[in-house]
């Protein structure tokens, strides 16, 4: 799990890791553009097991997810 706060990324965090990555470091930048980006924290888990692809979280995911709650509502 990593929680860090956009403004200070760690520079070990890789932007073109995936598409939603991508996605999401454009959709920040672009927000800067136009002076409405809010204050942004990134919350994610990596994942250790991408195929066979499902629909639903892996059980790792899955007992993340009391932590990363717990991360949210200290940094709300």
């Amino acid at each position: 799990m990593y929680f860090f706060d956009f403004d200070h990324a760690p520079a070990e965090i890789d932007w073109q890791g995936s598409a939603h990555e991508v996605e999401m470091l454009q959709t920040l930048n672009m927000m800067d553009m136009v002076g409405d980006r809010p204050h942004t924290f990134v919350l994610g888990v990596t994942p250790t097991v991408i195929e066979p692809m499902t629909l639903g979280l892996t059980p790792h995911l899955l007992q993340a997810i009391p932590t990363m709650e717990k991360a949210t509502y200290l940094h709300i």
